[in-house]
């Protein structure tokens, strides 16, 4: 059918220019009331496996749309679909319609979309992906080819090695991304190898080998110019971005965004355009250029709350958070950072921790005290998703918005929820010695107490003080004493 055909000129798995594909996303603009209404007859006709194929076909048009939550409603509604005295669903087509569907789950609940991708590859397995009517490329309307293997199987690696690499789940994710990549390669499809390579640059990138990071996504952005994939370009452009910001050169950061952006507008791949705002925010941000910083930085969070993307919102939260924190505006930016951080818990993703959140923490701490980053850091965790957009785009040091627009579970039978304190980034080993340094021992004195050189607590205490932006031992002390930390005799 169209759909399929189309999907496979939208993902290069049909040979074709990029001017194509462009042309496809366009056409399903226009087509869109039509898609509903064959979705809709298939529906309450019981076609399952004709609106399945269908939802696969424009699944790529929703997914550059940011249609997360309307795509997401009509897999599962065609996947519910009981029909006990009619055939099963072929196992290829319920495959591709569940990893499809786990694409769509990536943004917003990476367990469902292990879940997802794991039953569809399970599926593809079992069928032996047998074929079922050639295309124009040598592979079947459903994404079958020749070898056995089809761009579904290498498209749920992908999923699956991306959740993990979301979670922290880095050797795990290094095995999927090599069978992903082995798999496209064994048959020609490049979308997917150019995608696994440019996350698997991500993940070296992450574990800080910036070169070879820099050499995988080099190596993807020429798999996705050969195969004239110019989203797949873009994609990797935005990588080559982080990398660029990661090794102090954010000047050339912006230059890969401003050549990344042209193309996302093309086919309004509003997820990705919302990334690449924020990365010029964050640049801009880098040289200094506060003003332009804003601008960028508030049109990327507007663009993913208009879409409803968690992990896009929480990155534009903690992006002006940064903002806030680089102002001086120590309390909105502690609020934020909690907001930031509570809904990446919500969506499954891993909280802020480490140097990312000292940044607001530590000046926070030193400005404000302990006690009031603590209650400001629950304010954050507790606002609503709209009303910590709404307190990230207001201009100065506001409180948070309470009452109604505090999220619910604030009280508890009648009384105050307790204080969340922020994550520390202390390791076990500097509390002790914060601790220690609290009851006004020396270097020399914590050495012989703990049985460790005293050039070894030298190297913690500098850590302490780094870690927590304070500049003197006193300061250590007052923190220890303050933020209740110390316990009897001092220890943590």
């Amino acid at each position: 059918d169209y759909a399929t055909y189309a999907m496979a000129i939208g993902l290069s798995q049909i040979k074709a220019p990029w001017s194509a594909s462009v042309d496809v996303f366009r056409r399903a603009d226009i087509e869109r009331d039509n898609v509903q209404q064959v979705l809709t007859w298939c529906l309450e006709q019981g076609e399952r496996e004709s609106g399945l194929r269908i939802c696969v076909g424009v699944q790529p048009y929703w997914v550059a749309r940011g249609m997360f939550a309307y795509a997401h409603e009509w897999f599962d509604r065609f996947l519910a679909l009981d029909a006990p005295d009619g055939p099963d669903l072929p196992a290829p087509v319920r495959g591709a319609a569940l990893i499809s569907r786990a694409q769509l789950d990536l943004q917003n609940d990476p367990a469902a979309a292990v879940a997802d991708a794991l039953a569809g590859l399970d599926l593809c397995r079992q069928s032996g992906e047998s074929q079922s009517g050639e295309s124009r490329s040598g592979e079947s309307q459903s994404g079958e080819s020749q070898s056995g293997e089809s761009l579904w199987t290498a498209a749920a690696y992908n999923v699956l090695a991306e959740a993990d690499l979301k979670a922290g789940r880095h050797e795990a994710a290094s095995t999927r991304l090599a069978e992903a990549i082995a798999v496209s390669r064994s048959i020609g499809d490049g979308w997917n190898e150019g995608y696994a390579l440019a996350t698997q640059a991500r993940l070296v990138a992450e574990q800080g080998r910036l070169r070879e990071a820099q050499r995988l996504a080099g190596e993807s952005l020429a798999v996705m110019r050969r195969i004239d994939q110019q989203w797949g370009a873009a994609r990797t452009l935005a990588g080559l971005a982080t990398l660029a910001r990661l090794r102090g050169d954010p000047h050339g950061a912006r230059r890969y965004y401003l050549e990344a952006l042209p193309i996302l507008r093309e086919i309004d791949a509003r997820p990705e355009i919302a990334r690449c705002l924020a990365g010029m925010g964050r640049a801009a941000l880098d040289e200094g250029e506060v003003e332009a910083a804003r601008q960028h930085l508030t049109e990327s969070l507007r663009l993913s709350q208009s879409i409803g993307t968690r992990a896009g919102v929480a990155y534009g939260l903690d992006s002006l958070a940064t903002l806030a924190a680089s102002e001086g505006q120590h309390s909105r930016a502690v609020r934020l950072a909690g907001a930031a951080s509570a809904l990446r818990e919500a969506a499954g993703f891993p909280p802020f921790a480490g140097a990312r959140l000292e940044r607001y923490l530590a000046p926070a701490r030193r400005d404000l005290g302990e006690p009031a980053v603590a209650r400001l850091w629950t304010e954050g965790t507790r606002l609503a998703p709209d009303k910590a957009v709404e307190l990230a785009l207001t201009s100065g040091d506001e409180a948070a918005p309470t009452g109604a627009g505090a999220r619910t579970g604030a009280w508890i039978n009648g009384t105050p929820a307790p204080a969340v304190t922020p994550p520390s980034t202390l390791t076990a080993r500097e509390h002790e010695i914060a601790a220690l340094i609290a009851q006004g021992m020396t270097n020399r004195v914590i050495a012989g107490e703990l049985v460790i050189a005293p050039a070894t607590v030298a190297r913690h205490v500098a850590n302490i003080l780094a870690k927590l932006g304070f500049e003197s031992r006193t300061q250590i002390a007052a923190w220890m004493t303050g933020s209740g930390s110390a316990g009897p005799g001092g220890r943590p």
